[in-house]
């Protein structure tokens, strides 16, 4: 979101999609490529949850939102900073949206690509 590499961004977009359709959507076969009914709204996302790790690199502090999907900060996500890196929870239950914000390290220095 800041035009850096993932690796350097301050700024992170995350999407949390799983299994989204219509509800009352029918296929035709096990693959699911043939539709026999469309469905109709509202459309309905299978519940999930996950545990993501982002490595800190020369970030001192990470901090999530999950957002709603007119980009508004909705709730305040529990991080856990850990050497390797900061982990938080994700579910569909809560967003499919997180904003995911990163402060540089004193120590990283503020030259180019910092």
């Amino acid at each position: 979101m800041d035009g850096r590499s993932l690796e350097k961004s301050g700024r992170l977009l995350l999407l949390y999609l799983t299994d989204v359709l219509a509800e009352g959507t029918q296929f035709g076969n096990a693959e699911r490529t043939l539709y026999v009914n469309h469905g109709r709204l509202p459309h309905l996302i299978r519940a999930d949850q996950g545990t993501i790790m982002i490595k800190n690199g020369d970030f001192q502090n990470t901090e999530v939102w999950a957002v709603d999907l007119a980009g508004r900060r909705i709730r305040k996500i529990e991080t856990h900073r850990q050497d390797s890196g900061t982990t938080f929870t994700v579910a569909t239950t809560t967003a499919c949206v997180y904003e995911i914000l990163r402060t540089p390290s004193t120590q990283a220095g503020n030259g180019p690509g910092k």
